[in-house]
């Protein structure tokens, strides 16, 4: 999970830190920010699959939009970090297991926007690009538990934005498999006969993008959870919709297959003694945000070409998926995402509470921290990679109204706002978006000080 985000050059953000923890909610007015984080998240996981050009695509706006505008220009330099904390063990698209000497790391990528001679953008390139283990002195998370997390004995390098001693190369990315000189690894901070990932000068995609197996297991891991960040901003009109038998089995951003997921769910956790599977605890959480809910229907399958749901009301009318109004349609979706029995990594929520009468946003709270902790299953247990325990599962929202806040505890609130940012280079005082916790989050009982690695 996310442990760390840092942003400065994108959208309305400069010089922009922030701790997360596993569950927050961002409240604050209408553009101060709240989505243009979400969109910087969504970036960091597009480039860690994609070439630049195309992630930029997966946005809102123009390419040259994503670079932080002022009244004195665009930056032309964007920069963005995470600090991360990873399952210990895990298993490659190839069957291949592997276990991290390090579960904490950072990361970091800055992309340059480069102009034509009449000063209109021509490009957009990785000009840097490094990853790096944390050690336990660095640690700065008060809720993680030290003592169950693997650190490094010292900062080793895992990706590095600089070509290694006696290698010069013009290709995108190069993984070394030994090392192009005596005591390069020790230079760099790694093991004799370690190996390393280059990034290139000018690259049309990240390092990250290219490790595809477990042969370097911490930037497999990473990518793997960068790849996982998944934002859901509900569109009910479009999750009201019926889906063929083709449609993807991951809920969409806007829940525009939500009738295909709610049929995959009944049909992965089915069970003799429980025919719907997950379906009946979620038709029982969606009447506790809906009162006027009884339960969730799927009708269709491949049988009949197309697939959709209904709701039963408590006075035992059934009504269509057209018929049943926005705010049901956006808890029903929710759910569907919470309820996944294999769900991990991110999720970002737009507006969670969004057509919830206000009474029902202390049940919403708790639907929400409840799927973090997920099914009786210990978080060092999580963290650790132990057989059939799910790797964490993370939320950050977004609130509609500040009615939400009064439900949460103040460590679950993240308070978003515009502050002026004053330039050296002219009078003109900018605005960029700041992130304060209400409260910080709780240390754990059991955590012990920070100290030096054993």
């Amino acid at each position: 999970m996310l442990t760390r985000i840092e942003i400065d050059g994108f959208k309305t953000f400069e010089h922009f830190a922030v701790d997360v923890s596993p569950f927050g909610v961002m409240i604050g007015p209408s553009n101060a920010g709240k989505s243009n984080l979400f969109d910087a998240l969504r970036f960091l996981s597009l480039l860690s699959r994609h070439d630049v050009p195309a992630a930029m695509r997966g946005l809102r706006g123009r390419p040259e939009e994503l670079f932080r505008r002022t009244a004195d220009g665009a930056t032309d330099v964007l920069c963005l970090a995470v600090e991360v904390l990873l399952p210990l063990r895990g298993t490659d698209d190839f069957g291949t297991p592997y276990e991290l000497e390090a579960q904490r790391l950072r990361y970091e990528v800055t992309l340059t926007q480069h102009r034509d001679p009449g000063g209109q953008p021509r490009e957009v390139v990785v000009s840097a690009e490094s990853c790096r283990a944390l050690t336990r002195d660095e640690e700065r998370a008060p809720w993680i538990d030290s003592d169950t997390v693997a650190y490094a004995r010292a900062p080793h390098l895992y990706l590095r934005p600089s070509s290694p001693p006696g290698l010069s190369f013009d290709s995108e990315a190069i993984p070394l498999a030994h090392g192009a000189g005596p005591g390069w690894e020790e230079e760099l901070g790694l093991p004799p006969g370690g190996s390393a990932l280059f990034s290139g000068w000018n690259a049309a995609r990240t390092a990250l993008s290219v490790v595809m197996t477990a042969e370097q297991p911490h930037l497999f891991a990473l990518r793997a959870l960068l790849s996982s960040i998944r934002l859901l901003d509900i569109d009910p009109v479009a999750a009201r919709r019926g889906n063929d038998a083709f449609e993807e089995r991951t809920l969409r951003v806007n829940a525009g297959n939500l009738a295909t997921v709610l049929a995959d769910l009944r049909e992965e956790t089915a069970s003799p003694p429980h025919p719907e599977g997950v379906m009946g605890a979620l038709s029982t959480t969606l009447a506790q945000l809906v009162p006027m809910v009884r339960g969730v229907r799927v009708r269709g399958g491949i049988e009949s070409g197309e697939t959709s749901f209904d709701i039963e009301t408590t006075e035992h009318l059934v009504m269509s998926a057209r018929q049943v109004s926005n705010g049901t349609v956006r808890a029903l979706a929710l759910l569907a995402a919470l309820k996944d029995p294999i769900r991990a990594g991110l999720l970002c929520i737009e507006e969670p509470d969004a057509g919830l009468d206000e009474d029902r946003l202390p049940v919403l709270a708790s639907v929400l921290r409840q799927a973090i902790r997920g099914p009786a299953l210990a978080p060092a247990a999580r963290l650790a990679g132990q057989a059939g325990s799910p790797p964490p599962f993370q939320i950050l929202a977004t609130a509609r109204s500040s009615a939400l806040a009064a439900a949460l505890e103040a460590h679950e609130c993240l308070r978003v706002n515009r502050v002026l940012a004053p330039e050296a280079s002219t009078s003109i005082r900018p605005a960029a978006t700041r992130m304060t916790w209400a409260a910080p989050p709780p240390a754990r009982r059991d955590a012990k000080p920070a100290g030096p690695s054993p």
